[in-house]
């Protein structure tokens, strides 16, 4: 994995070089180029230089591009991505949710970039046992995709959102809420996560009738 990164790393500064000769080094393409490199850089394992990095590019992407620029909101998402690598869940959590603010703003609530911004965003509520706020963020979505189907969306990534919220309703001991969910999930995702899911709703079936 580390390989495959390192020759990613290399292309991308090929990419990058010429994308700075075309259009220099203040158009939003160069910007996009500056934070592919910086990313992979970080997967490549240089975490500290692809943080520095991206720090960087982010104050070049405010400073020259108008506030409403998709490419902040990247710079963001990108930048939180990094931070969780490096363990800064609140700086990650910042980040993350100024990408979601953003996204939402000028994208919608259910555009695949929006949501793959919530995503990371539900990874960390979960991962500090926040599952109330997994609910409140995920049900949101949920009701505003059955109003408004995104077509674009990824089934994968639909699955695993869907697969999040029933996971932190099991969480919360709301079993009931959690089955129809878990089920929709499992009807989406692929062979390994429809196994996963017939394990949890099993395990749920039995709470909630345990409960009635």
């Amino acid at each position: 994995e580390l390989e495959r990164h390192t020759e990613a790393l290399a292309l991308l500064r090929q990419e990058l070089s010429e994308t700075e000769r075309i259009l220099g080094p203040e158009h939003a393409s160069t910007l996009v180029s500056r934070l592919n490199v910086a990313l992979t850089r970080a997967y490549a394992g240089e975490k500290d230089e692809g943080l520095t990095d991206l720090g960087a590019i982010l104050a070049d992407c405010e400073r020259l591009l108008e506030p409403d620029h998709p490419v902040n909101f990247q710079a963001h998402h990108a930048l939180a991505d990094v931070l969780i690598q490096v363990g800064d869940r609140p700086g990650a959590e910042l980040e993350i949710r100024a990408a979601i603010e953003g996204r939402r703003r000028i994208f919608g609530e259910t555009h695949p970039l929006t949501l793959r911004s919530l995503d990371t965003l539900t990874y960390l509520l979960a991962e500090s046992r926040r599952h109330e706020e997994v609910v409140r963020e995920l049900s949101a979505v949920r009701a505003a995709l059955r109003a408004k189907p995104a077509a674009e969306v990824e089934t994968a990534l639909l699955a695993k959102l869907l697969d999040d919220l029933g996971s932190s309703l099991l969480s919360l001991g709301r079993h009931e809420e959690a089955l129809p969910i878990l089920r929709e999930a499992s009807a989406l995702g692929d062979p390994d996560q429809a196994a996963r899911n017939a394990r949890l709703i099993e395990a749920a079936e039995r709470r909630a009738a345990a409960s009635r």
